[in-house]
């Protein structure tokens, strides 16, 4: 069995945080939460027989789309398919799904081809057109409940058997292989693919070396559990592709996405810890409020009015982790109301008959009056609707008021700040998805907005890990996923999902520093969920990359100030905020080109760097396709630029393509990396063989040409 052996630990996280108690306030974005209406593809996309393939369950299905590994399945309940492999939602449904918006469409930078094409057999049923064929998305009932259920319950007929789902495509990696027998050597999926293999090859005889996949089971049991399974899935791609060269990914490597994820959820984390440490604050005081689960007890008679279900780190009234999110995501900068008072609460255990966990502790009115600045509600992740935080934060707050027992804390009720509304994700903040990554640092923004923008944090997330790299479809996507957002009052204006003034240079500064400052003053942050191991509180062991991914070439110290460069582009801003180009010693307005200093190749005109540029621009080593004025030697498609249209793999333009190559307004023929608009004729990509009218292949051609049968441009 292809199980593979962790060689890492688990996650040190945050911080001994010193932080003045500062008096802040909450306003509810008045924004129309309109989903984000995504554009279907119009065609399918053929699939790579090279891509590296996961099966995941549950929430499990969003951490391959982050390492770009390509999942074969979802859960039923988001993206239903018919018995025969049809879809099941209408187009209308499909263009409001935010992971088929965000994984399975054109603003990704590599999408997902399942799911692409799982979102245009939406479009093709809506508009007439040919269903790519069954096997490229693979849905069912059981996929979402784990591996046992996908063991059990049926999914799809395949050699005269009922075949789960995750096993269906035969994909490299099953993610999710609980429960594991490390003595019996049997996972989840043993029993299920012994059945499997014995009807496989009793329909064919042929067949005589069993489907082996790598299994790996899914860490979820703690926040920073997740960067264990980014690790391990991560492991087995190194594996794979040492068995097989031709194997891929469809990002880069996944070994460089995980640390750079392991660096934003502790960079950002420390950054803050940092700055409260430099003012001399103190950390806010917290209380994680679990609302549905208070009212279940008040009316079981358990507790009592003026009485407050809360959770913290370590403990969790929903059923579907082992910690309550939200208590885990302010850990490490804030305090939790139950470590604040004078004597800490005691641990009460909840009722087996509901549907919710074991223990959660009990405060009363006057205890959140006295000593809470912020209310976060654990269930504002799932079960307040739309537009309603508002709401809740009144009843909540008049409660509380109501039940305080002098007049003076009842006035101190209106000074706490509460996050009214949390955002529309992909996954789900709060399940056993690896957006909770995401979560920890979103949150920590939002209590802390004098040193991070909540909106900024999310927009890297999503453009650096989400692979949502063009910023004009980052912004559509920014403005409809947190139209709903608490803000701080005083941040109101300044920070909005729907105005992002979003700088990702300045957001990986901030990453970068405060990893810098962890790892310099490692002690402090001892006993804290950056530092241990999630179940044995060891130290993680993870060495964290400099000269790969996030912060490589920048590791500055604590407030550095470059010195700027004699010769070259500088790497820091004049007092002006520009960056400049130095020749002798001085700015030289006269330069213009594709320059490098130490973070990255950037457009400079007129001296300058012109971090709006988008077109594609020469230096001495090529022509470059740049996007907010940088090189991301990511980019790959048919970009213009004054001369023309040009072929770009890895943002370079590729003088030597021949082929067929797409971009957003279709498929194009080029000579030599350029579209001319006079090519006629049949030409041929890793696809197939396509009708080519002006460079441009027409999918609407149907009949025949040159001898050949046509279909949607293509020969058949």
């Amino acid at each position: 069995m292809n199980t593979k052996t962790n060689r890492r630990p688990l996650a040190r996280l945050m911080a001994v945080l010193m932080a003045l108690a500062m008096v802040v306030s909450v306003v509810f974005m008045n924004v129309s939460a309109e989903k984000a209406n995504f554009t279907a593809p119009t065609h399918p996309m053929n699939i790579d027989g090279d891509l590296i393939t996961v099966a995941a369950h549950s929430q499990g299905y969003i951490t391959p789309e982050v390492l770009g590994l390509t999942n074969t399945t979802s859960r039923s309940t988001e993206l239903p398919a018919n018995e025969d492999g049809s879809v099941g939602m209408t187009y209308a449904n499909a263009q409001k799904m935010a992971v088929l918006g965000v994984f399975g469409s054109d603003i990704n930078e590599s999408p997902n081809p399942y799911l692409y094409n799982y979102f245009y057999n939406t479009y093709a049923a809506a508009n007439g057109g040919t269903p790519a064929a069954f096997g490229t998305y693979t849905l069912s009932k059981d996929v979402g409940g784990g591996p046992p259920s996908a063991a059990a319950s049926g999914g799809y007929s395949k050699y005269g058997i009922t075949v789960p789902a995750s096993l269906y495509a035969e994909s490299d990696i099953l993610l999710g292989i609980a429960p594991v027998d490390a003595q019996a050597g049997t996972t989840g999926y043993t029993n299920a693919l012994k059945a499997y293999n014995d009807a496989k090859k009793a329909t064919d005889p042929s067949v005589t070396e069993d489907y082996n996949p790598y299994q790996i089971q899914y860490e979820m049991s703690h926040v920073y559990s997740f960067l264990q399974t980014l690790y391990d899935l991560s492991d087995v791609v190194d594996e794979i592709k040492a068995n097989n060269s031709s194997k891929k990914t469809r990002y880069e490597d996944p070994q460089i996405i995980s640390g750079d994820v392991e660096k934003y959820v502790k960079g950002l984390e420390a950054y803050v810890v940092k700055q409260l440490k430099k003012d001399n604050a103190k950390p806010l005081t917290v209380a994680v409020i679990d609302t549905a689960y208070t009212d279940t007890l008040k009316q079981a008679g358990t507790i009592k009015a003026g009485e407050y279900v809360v959770n913290d780190k370590t403990c969790s009234t929903q059923s579907t982790t082992s910690f309550s999110r939200v208590g885990e995501f302010v850990a490490d900068t804030a305090t939790n109301i139950v470590d604040a008072l004078p004597t800490k609460p005691a641990r009460q255990s909840g009722q087996s008959a509901n549907s919710f966990a074991n223990e959660y502790y009990v405060v009363t009115a006057d205890q959140i009056a006295q000593y809470a600045d912020v209310v976060l509600f654990c269930d504002v992740l799932s079960s307040i609707p739309e537009n309603q935080g508002n709401s809740k934060v009144d009843n909540f707050k008049q409660d509380v008021a109501s039940n305080c027992t002098t007049a003076a804390l009842r006035n101190k009720v209106s000074d706490i700040e509460m996050m009214s509304s949390a955002f529309d994700c992909v996954g789900s903040i709060g399940a056993n998805s690896v957006e909770n990554l995401l979560g920890m640092a979103y949150y920590t923004a939002y209590l802390y907005p004098q040193y991070l923008n909540q909106f900024d944090v999310a927009a890297f997330w999503y453009q650096n890990f989400y692979h949502v790299s063009d910023l004009n479809k980052l912004k559509s996507v920014m403005a409809s996923n947190f139209a709903t957002s608490s803000v701080q009052d005083a941040y109101a204006k300044q920070y909005s999902a729907a105005n992002l003034n979003y700088d990702e240079q300045a957001v990986e500064d901030k990453i970068v520093e405060g990893m810098n400052y962890y790892e310099d003053n490692k002690d402090e942050f001892k006993d804290k969920l950056i530092y241990q191991n999630g179940k044995t509180g060891e130290n993680t062991g993870w060495v964290i990359d400099w000269e790969k991914g996030i912060g490589a070439g920048q590791r500055q110290k604590d407030e550095p100030t470059p010195a700027v460069k004699q010769n070259g582009l500088a790497d820091s801003a004049d007092k002006d905020g520009n960056w400049w180009f130095y020749k002798d010693g001085k700015i030289d307005t006269t330069h213009n080109g594709v320059d490098q200093n130490k973070y990255g190749w950037w457009r400079v005109e007129n001296g300058k760097v012109n971090f709006n540029a988008q077109s594609i621009y020469q230096n001495s080593f090529g022509w470059w396709k740049t996007t907010n004025g940088k090189v991301t030697f990511k980019e790959e498609g048919v970009f213009q630029n004054g001369f023309g249209w040009w072929r770009v793999k890895d943002s370079k333009v590729d003088f030597n393509a021949q082929s067929i190559y797409q971009n957003k307004f279709g498929w194009w023929k080029t000579t030599n990396g350029k579209v001319t608009f006079k090519e006629n004729g049949l030409f041929s990509n890793q696809y197939g063989t396509w009708k080519v009218e002006n460079s441009k292949v027409n999918f609407n051609f149907n009949g025949k040409y040159q001898g050949k049968t046509i279909k949607n441009g293509k020969v058949v």
